[in-house]
C-alpha cells in the first residue's frame, strides 16, 4: 500500500483525466446501485433512506474524490480490508512475488521503482445526494462512501486497476452539505 500523504493523494487527483474521474464516478454509482440490492443492512429505515436519495426525482447525484478520511475508515481496519472485488488480486500477488524473487537483479529494480512510485493509492468516492428544487435545493447528504485502491499506472483507468472496493453507507450520519 502506498504511504502518499493526503496531500500527494489530492495531488494525484487533481491530476487525473476526466476520463478517469468519470470513470470513479461510474464505478462508485455502478457499485452503490448493485450493493443496495444485494447487501443487507442493519435496519429496512436505513435501507428505505438510502434507496429514497438514490431514486427520486428531486435529488441530484454527483461523486466527491478524494483521498481516504482516515477517521471514517479506522473501525474496518485501515489497510487491512478485506477485497469486495477481484479474487485473483491476491493470486497475481502471489505469482509476482515468485517471478520477482526467480531473477535478484529484476527484484531490486522493481524494489527500487516501488520506492520510487507507489504501486497503489487508496482513494475514497463519496456519493452526494442533492435537493435540485424546493426551499431545501442545494442541500445534500453523502448516501455512501466507497473505499477504492487502485494499482499504478493511475492514468487510463480500466477495472483492471481496481484492486479492492469497500462501502459505508453514511445517509443517517453524514452532515447536512
Amino acid at each position: 500500500m502506498s504511504h502518499l500523504t493526503p496531500d500527494q493523494v489530492q495531488d494525484l487527483i487533481d491530476h487525473m483525466s476526466d476520463e478517469d474521474i468519470d470513470f470513479l464516478s461510474d464505478l462508485l454509482l455502478n457499485t452503490v446501485i448493485d450493493a443496495v440490492n444485494c447487501v443487507e443492512f442493519d435496519s429496512a429505515q436505513l435501507k428505505q433512506t438510502i434507496v429514497r436519495y438514490l431514486n427520486q426525482v428531486r435529488y441530484d447525484l454527483s461523486t466527491i474524490v478524494r483521498p481516504k478520511d482516515e477517521a471514517l475508515w479506522a473501525e474496518f481496519g485501515g489497510d487491512e480490508l478485506e477485497p469486495l472485488l477481484d479474487a485473483d488480486a491476491e493470486a497475481e500477488t502471489e505469482s509476482e512475488a515468485e517471478a520477482a524473487t526467480t531473477n535478484a537483479a529484476e527484484h531490486a529494480t522493481a524494489t527500487a521503482s516501488a520506492t520510487a512510485e507507489p504501486q497503489q493509492v487508496q482513494l475514497q468516492l463519496d456519493l452526494l445526494s442533492t435537493v435540485s428544487a424546493g426551499s431545501r435545493a442545494g442541500e445534500g447528504k453523502i448516501v455512501a462512501s466507497l473505499l477504492v485502491t487502485l494499482q499504478a499506472p493511475f492514468s487510463q483507468l480500466t477495472e483492471q486497476s481496481v484492486r479492492s472496493l469497500n462501502i459505508l453507507w453514511l445517509p443517517d450520519i453524514s452532515p447536512e452539505i
